[in-house]
């Protein structure tokens, strides 16, 4: 059984939501991992909900450290807890900690959906 497949068995998860990938970004192997995904969630009657960064509520120009500062900032003003990312991830060029409020916003936008 997958790590995957374990998540959803435990957590009883109900949606998966996974991230539009830039086809010049992406690879093989991502591909192939979101189709995996896919029919995982088929066959564990999970849906699947394909999303991009302009899909979120906020100003979607692309590449801008504006926008990703504004996100951060609607996350932690929702989720006060992820204060202390906040600021690793405004003194952190990496966008390791910018995913991370990515994947949070997207979470919320799947309660939504």
């Amino acid at each position: 059984m997958s790590v995957i497949e374990k998540v959803i068995d435990h957590y009883d998860v109900s949606v998966i939501s996974l991230k539009k990938t830039d086809p010049l970004k992406s690879s093989f192997q991502t591909d192939s991992l979101a189709v995996s995904i896919e029919q995982l969630a088929k066959r564990k009657k999970v849906e699947v909900m394909w999303y991009s960064l302009s899909d979120l509520d906020y100003d979607s120009r692309p590449g801008t450290r504006e926008r990703q500062i504004k996100l951060t900032e609607q996350v932690v003003e929702k989720h006060p807890v992820l204060k202390k990312e906040y600021y690793k991830a405004m003194n952190n060029r990496r966008e390791y900690y910018i995913k991370m409020f990515e994947a949070v916003a997207i979470a919320e936008r799947c309660r939504e959906w």
